[in-house]
Order: C-alpha cells, then sequence, then structure tokens
C-alpha cells in the first residue's frame, strides 16, 4: 500500500525521529519468522495444556483467545507459566528469524527516521534484526521496566515483555494484565512517551481494544486503547 504524503515527509524530513511506530498483531506470521496467528498457537497450546494434565476438556471457555487460555490455568495453577512456556518453546520465540518487515523497522530507526518502535509481541525478531545490521549498540532495548534508564536517543521497546523475561508471570498476558493491571506501571509511561510523537504508526491487526488478536499481540492491550489514543486522532495511522 502506498504510504500518505505526510508520512513520507515525517520520514525524509532533516532530523527524523517524527515517527513512532507500534508492532500489532500478525507482524511475525511473514516469513521467515512464521509465528501462526493466535487462532492456531490457542488451540496447538490449549490442546498441549490437556495432553500435559494441566487444564481439563471444558476448563477454557474459549481456546481459540490465548488470554482465555492463561486465565483458566491461572485459575488452577496460579500461575500462567505453563502457558508461557509451551508458548515460548514450541514456537522458538527466542530464535525467531526477522522477515522483511521487522529488517525495514530495523533500519529506519537505525537511520532515525522513527524515534521508537513498541512491540507488542513476545518473540526477538525484531532484536535479531537490529544485530543483522548492527544497530544493536546504537539502539535502546527495553524489555522490563528496570531497562528505562538504557534508554537512548532511539529505542525499541517491549511492552509485554518478551521471550527473554526470567519471570514468566511477567508477560502480559492474562485478561486482568491486559485490561487493568498495566495502569499505573512502565506500560503507561511508554505509551505516553510514544504517543507524543508527531505521528503514531500501527502495523499489524491492531484494533484498538478488539478481539482480533495475534499470539503475541494482543490487540486488546488497553496502554494504546481508543481512549489514549483520542487525543491525537489525525496523526494516527494504520497500516
Amino acid at each position: 500500500m502506498a504510504l500518505p504524503p505526510e508520512l513520507l515527509q515525517a520520514i525524509s524530513t532533516r532530523g527524523g525521529g517524527k515517527i513512532a511506530l507500534v508492532l500489532g498483531a500478525g507482524c511475525s506470521v511473514e516469513a521467515p519468522t512464521g509465528i501462526p496467528i493466535s487462532r492456531i498457537c490457542s488451540n496447538e497450546i490449549h490442546r498441549r495444556l490437556i495432553d500435559d494434565g494441566v487444564l481439563n476438556e471444558g476448563d477454557c471457555s474459549n481456546p481459540d483467545d490465548l488470554s482465555a487460555v492463561a486465565d483458566a490455568v491461572f485459575i488452577k495453577r496460579n500461575s500462567q507459566r505453563d502457558v508461557v512456556e509451551r508458548l515460548r518453546d514450541t514456537y522458538d520465540l527466542k530464535l525467531a528469524t526477522p522477515n522483511q518487515g521487522y529488517l525495514i523497522a530495523a533500519a529506519l530507526l537505525r537511520e532515525g527516521a522513527l524515534s521508537s518502535v513498541v512491540t507488542l509481541n513476545y518473540d526477538l525478531a525484531l532484536s535479531a534484526a537490529l544485530s543483522a545490521l548492527g544497530a544493536g549498540t546504537t539502539i535502546g532495548v527495553i524489555e522490563r521496566p528496570e531497562d528505562l534508564s538504557q534508554q537512548k536517543a532511539f529505542n525499541v521497546y517491549y511492552l509485554h515483555r518478551n521471550a527473554n523475561a526470567a519471570d514468566m508471570e511477567s508477560w502480559v498476558l492474562r485478561t486482568a494484565a491486559l485490561n487493568v493491571e498495566w495502569k499505573g506501571h512502565w506500560e503507561q509511561i511508554i505509551a505516553t512517551r510514544v504517543l507524543a510523537a508527531p505521528f503514531v504508526v500501527f502495523a499489524g491487526r491492531y484494533t484498538g481494544g478488539g478481539t482480533d488478536r495475534e499470539h503475541k499481540a494482543p490487540s486488546k492491550c488497553s496502554a494504546f486503547s481508543n481512549e489514549t489514543l483520542s487525543g491525537r486522532p489525525r496523526q494516527n495511522r494504520r497500516l
């Protein structure tokens, strides 16, 4: 699709940094990253949880929804670890190979055309893209609140954590974490900072509070909800 003229001008403007990019649902589907969409991943994880005796048939009311699966496991185990481990290992989230979209995003960030990239995904394809382009030392990679002191002029934010997280409970995955628990914490701080950019571009199946979601990028994340965006409607773009 053709980019709007104002975005092309913002990218080419001297000094750059006028655009923030939010990567959401579906960005990791394209080969060679090749991680399936939410419904496929969620059903596969649900099946494995039943096979392993973590869940019984009927424990989860909606196996198509990964948050619902995580909620069902949390009710039984007071933990989402069983979901996170299976999701991380089944789809090799730590070893995800960047597709063309990730490489382009990394290149734009390295050149300063983007001020920041926020990814709602758990895989490390974007970090791999930065490494492939030799940008690992010039871009701040913020994976958790403790990393905020390492911010640089241009940054990548893993808003929902990622496959490197030692604490599997920190993944923003359960319904409560998506809808309520982020408020007043670092997710809100990052969202506010990102929305300060003149242009905010959403890439993927982001719906701003809807239910269409990809397994690593819940579009229900309220940190970028329609309420949060309401003050900046003309500058926001979705690709």
